[in-house]
């Protein structure tokens, strides 16, 4: 219900509070004779049950509020025993059941070295650091936070709360009662004693006259109504004379002032010397059209009462409002709470949580403030039942029903329906009565005080409710008297509650889902959920049954049970209950947790226990064979706790599979380990297996387990690239199942294969430094070996089908050199002479220079083809304007990036991954005392000639290896021309005309051009002359 009560019912319940103040002027009430008693009342705030208590907290710091530590949010701890505690696991949790464990990430100056790091020696502090967390895992809310401290077993140690914060102010335990609300220390005081620290306030002279209660947020009028309507302030003379109240004024927080003039003193006279208020009078100042929109805020405010001569009398603050209640001092805290009901110019009512006075038979006992019809007559609209327990009828002519904005509703025979032949008004011993709200007197949808007065006025019972849960939704009590009520399974207006009628059958937990992808306190399908069984033969209602865990509670009604619309569970079938993020009920996935499965009885119908939970699975018991623990039951786990299930049956009855009768020849056949830089695909940590028997092999329910504890089962959704999803793999076909990053160690691991009855297939276990690398069986030594590259899904790189160190040499180099297009360009050129594709990865280049110094240099992805070349440059694009075939750059196959040739000479070796030297150049002033070299280095055949390139053999594919200088002492070139490689033996008859050129034997060589019929072979390397030129385009046309 968006709408709750009209204007005219407002006013009515208005005027019948006025009415009771007939003495005194409007605006005007004496209290003397009132007790106005406030008692006090149970905080959230405890008082610390052990030697390691929270002693001061950060919730709201300048900066971010998960900065790293000194920054961001913190909590400060203190040992006020005489003995050193560990507190590594002790945990901190927060209103919305987030949880800040204690260890290396959180302790401020942990050292894993230094024990006494994580404990706290008898008077000494610790400082607990967000330290960058996001708010996923933890954060401390600014205001209305409570945090709870807890031992590593779960037992709790203290507790704080709050209902504000100022930025970069701490907070510490209010001395005058460590049940109260925390307040502000004087400075932030992390690891130090916080003890001196005061409350910082304004400076007060105090006065008889005070603020008493406050409307900041009323309704149904706007907050800058006109009086009657409108937010106002009620002040009382708590003293034992008259003050003048001319001069007098309150301001709040952000200057805006109201005086105590003709506008807002109610009952102002023009005669200023008849402005005063007599003791134990109260007087109301309200807005009274001012402003455009009021001037108290309905969230943080603070309100001072001012002096006439400008001092602060009274300061008064409050944290939220709630529309049409009304404001009064807290005994637990600094902060301002809700009245049990406004009280307009009369005395304060008690605190809420005592209100009830009067003992009575007749109680509330359900509650529905939102129907589809809201303002119809019973049984459409919205009403209230009430039980007498007690031995006798009662007549509730003249009693009535007051709401927490002060509205009042009469029980007579027109209020009072249902069982009517009780008497108009009566209600019978052990039976009910429905009060109905109908036309303009409808109930408050969401947070609301209801409290039931007998005909004396005497208040003999209360409820309160915090929520809009939705339509036709009812509350009933809570199982803490002093709880807001509750949801109730169904509606049973004038008919026993749910839970006082017995209920028979076995229920047992199947599944449990503690740990959603993403936040835990999402709404179906993505939250927490738990599923239970109906293991009897007859159907069975579990509306109000509850689930519990160590303070925690939920009771069970086909409201979260999101996949039926009754609480009933046919034999055989099973129940899903949504969380839905309720803080009431949460199932821990970070530390081990419990719960237990109560009856209408409160008896324990099953329990269910788990020590750790995977992100996104569900768990199931641990004899299940869905957690492949086979026929016989102990294929998955020895203990008792729950395990990951194959994969989640929300909803479904588990499956129970037969036993495992299919073949076992699955083998391991490549894994990724680690990647540190996602460069293999697919990226993530994977396994790749394939059939080794001779039959098809379905791989559903196998599962890997890991050395640290991690479990994955082969499913659909966790393999890769499977063709059609299908998880049937033919002989010798393979399937690459994906694990999560980081589950394996890049320097060696090791895990289980298991069929899927939890069969022990193969332990695989290895300690290479795979980063980035597969490895692979290497069947000649009974071991692992790193794999030439990765293929997942495919058959892996046979390396006896490649390359060998005595097919690579070097073919080509030039040490040094520019053009007027490229500044560097030197290069070298490595031939592949071999039969087989040479896989250069993991090759090294080492340079050795003239003082006997080497750098190594590894190749990256590179290969040669049989028979085939790669240049390998400074500048590839360079280069590639002078040179044909496969140009690569130094930078982008080598690693590090600083490969260069000095001019000066160098020895340069190239080796297998292995190490095993396949060849060796040395020039200039290179070392020659190396490996794979003899006798003196190449050097330049005539001094002084520009862009030369060296050339092992004649250049045309004679590559003599001698390892002596001589082998590159054939021939040389220079950049850029042309290699003649025609044949060098003639016979029979030939013509042979020597030439002198390039000017004086021009004529002849153009009339050649030009008399060719058939074909030309020209060699230059230079070309100036223009007619030779011409010569050529015309040629090549």
């Amino acid at each position: 219900m968006l709408v709750s009560m009209n204007l005219a019912f407002r006013s009515l319940s208005l005027a019948i509070l006025m009415i009771l103040s007939t003495t005194v002027p409007l605006g005007i009430s004496s209290l003397e004779s009132s007790e106005n008693l406030v008692l006090s009342t149970s905080s959230r705030s405890l008082a610390c049950s052990g030697d390691i208590c929270l002693n001061e907290a950060l919730p709201n710091p300048n900066g971010y509020d998960n900065a790293t530590w000194p920054n961001g949010e913190w909590v400060e701890l203190h040992n006020s025993g005489v003995t050193t505690v560990d507190v590594r696991d002790w945990y901190i949790t927060n209103k919305a059941s987030k949880t800040l464990y204690l260890n290396s990430t959180t302790i401020v100056d942990y050292d894993a070295a230094d024990p006494t790091s994580w404990e706290l020696s008898p008077d000494e502090y610790m400082v607990v650091s967000r330290n960058g967390l996001s708010n996923y895992y933890f954060y401390l809310a600014n205001t209305n936070d409570n945090i709870t401290l807890f031992t590593d077993s779960g037992t709790q140690v203290d507790r704080a709360t709050w209902s504000s914060s100022s930025s970069g102010n701490s907070l510490e335990e209010d001395t005058a009662n460590p049940t109260y609300d925390w307040v502000p220390t004087n400075a932030p005081s992390p690891g130090a004693n916080n003890s001196n620290a005061t409350v910082v306030g304004p400076e007060l002279y105090p006065s008889d006259l005070i603020i008493n209660e406050v409307m900041s947020n009323p309704w149904p009028s706007e907050d800058n109504a006109v009086w009657p309507g409108g937010e106002w302030i009620e002040i009382f003379n708590s003293g034992s004379a008259e003050i003048d109240l001319n001069g007098w004024s309150v301001e709040d927080a952000a200057g805006n002032a109201l005086p105590f003039d003709a506008t807002h003193l109610i009952g102002y006279s023009s005669d200023t010397t008849l402005n005063k208020i007599q003791p134990s009078e109260t007087r109301i100042i309200a807005v009274n059209g001012s402003g455009n929109s009021g001037v108290l805020n309905n969230g943080v405010e603070t309100l001072n009462l001012i002096w006439p001569n400008g001092t602060k009398a009274q300061q008064i603050s409050w944290t939220d409002t709630e529309a049409g209640f009304s404001l009064v001092e807290s005994s637990t805290s600094q902060y301002w709470k809700y009245a049990a009901y406004p009280t307009l110019n009369q005395s304060n009512p008690l605190d809420f949580s005592i209100i009830a006075t009067v003992a009575s038979p007749i109680e509330f006992a359900e509650i529905l403030s939102n129907s589809s019809s809201d303002g119809d007559a019973f049984p459409d609209g919205e009403w209230i039942e009430l039980f007498n327990s007690g031995s006798s009828p009662i007549d509730l002519s003249g009693w009535s029903i007051i709401d927490g904005m002060g509205n009042v509703t009469f029980l007579d025979p027109g209020s009072l329906v249902f069982n009517q032949s009780q008497g108009s008004t009566n209600i019978d011993a052990g039976e009910r009565r429905l009060v109905q709200f109908e036309g303009d007197t409808e109930l408050w949808d969401y947070y609301n005080q209801i409290m039931l007065r007998d005909a004396s006025g005497a208040i003999v019972d209360s409820a309160w409710y915090t929520t809009n849960y939705g339509q036709n939704i009812s509350w009933i009590p809570p199982e803490v008297d002093s709880d807001p009520w509750v949801p109730s399974a169904w509606m049973t207006p004038g008919q026993p509650d749910m839970g006082e009628t017995p209920s028979t059958g076995v229920v047992i937990f199947t599944e449990i889902f503690p740990d959603a992808v993403g936040s835990d306190t999402q709404q179906w399908p993505l939250g927490e959920w738990v599923e239970i069984y109906n293991n009897g033969t007859s159907a069975l209602d579990v509306g109000g049954w509850k689930m519990q865990a160590s303070g925690r509670s939920l009771t069970l009604h086909q409201y979260n049970m999101p996949l039926q619309s009754t609480s009933i569970i046919q034999p055989g079938e099973v129940a899903l209950i949504a969380l839905n993020g309720t803080t009431s009920f949460y199932l821990k996935h970070t530390t081990p947790d419990s719960i237990v499965l109560k009856d209408l009885n409160g008896d324990i119908v099953d329990t269910v226990s788990w020590i750790s939970s995977v992100q996104g699975e569900s768990l199931v018991a641990p004899n299940s064979t869905h957690a492949g623990a086979g026929p016989d039951g102990t294929g998955a786990s020895s203990g008792s706790d729950w395990i990951q299930s194959a994969w989640a049956t929300p909803g479904e009855v588990n499956p129970t599979w037969p036993e495992y009768t299919g073949s076992d020849e699955l083998v391991v056949t490549e894994i990724l380990a680690s990647c540190s830089d996602n460069s293999v695909t697919p990226s993530e940590d994977w396994i790749e297996v394939m059939n080794n028997g001779s039959q098809d092999l379905n791989l559903s329910r196998w599962r890997i387990d890991t050395n640290s504890g991690d479990r994955v089962f082969f499913r659909t959704t966790s393999m890769w690239s499977q063709s059609n999803n299908s998880m049937i793999l033919a002989p010798l076909e393979r399937a690459v199942l994906m694990m999560e990053d980081d589950v394996f160690s890049g320097q060696g691991d090791s895990f289980d294969l298991s069929n899927p009855d939890g069969v022990l297939i193969d332990t695989l276990a290895w300690s290479l430094s795979s980063n980035c690398k597969t490895i692979g069986p290497d069947t000649s030594q009974n071991s692992w070996k790193i794999l030439l590259w990765p293929t997942p899904g495919s058959e892996e790189p046979d390396e006896s089908l490649l390359a060998e160190a005595q097919d690579i040499l070097f073919s080509r180099f030039m040490p040094q050199g520019s053009t007027t297009i490229s500044s560097n360009t030197e290069f070298i050129e490595i031939t592949n002479i071999g039969d087989s594709l040479a896989y250069m990865t993991d090759w090294t280049l080492t340079m050795v220079n003239s003082a006997n110094e080497d750098s190594v240099y590894t190749f990256g992805e590179l290969s040669i083809p049989s028979n085939g070349s790669v240049i390998l440059a400074s500048d590839q694009g360079g280069i590639s304007v002078y040179e044909d075939g496969t140009v690569e750059s130094f930078n982008s196959v080598l690693t590090p990036q600083s490969f260069s040739l000095p001019d000066s000479g160098a020895a340069i070796h190239i080796k297998t991954p292995s190490g095993m030297l396949a060849d060796t150049i040395v020039y200039g002033n290179g070392p020659v005392d190396v490996a794979g070299w003899s006798g003196i280095s190449l050097v330049e055949p005539v001094s002084s000639i520009s862009l030369l390139v060296y050339h092992r053999g004649d250049g045309c594919g004679n590559l003599p290896d001698t390892d002596v200088a001589i082998d590159w002492q054939h021939r040389w070139g220079r950049l850029g021309a042309s290699t003649f490689c025609g044949p060098t033996l003639f016979s029979g008859m030939s013509t042979v005309t020597p030439l002198v050129g390039p000017q004086d034997g021009l004529v002849d060589l153009l009339a050649w051009m030009n008399d060719a019929s058939e074909s030309l072979h020209v060699h230059l390397y230079q070309i100036e002359q223009p007619n030779l030129v011409q010569a050529l385009i015309e040629a090549n046309n």
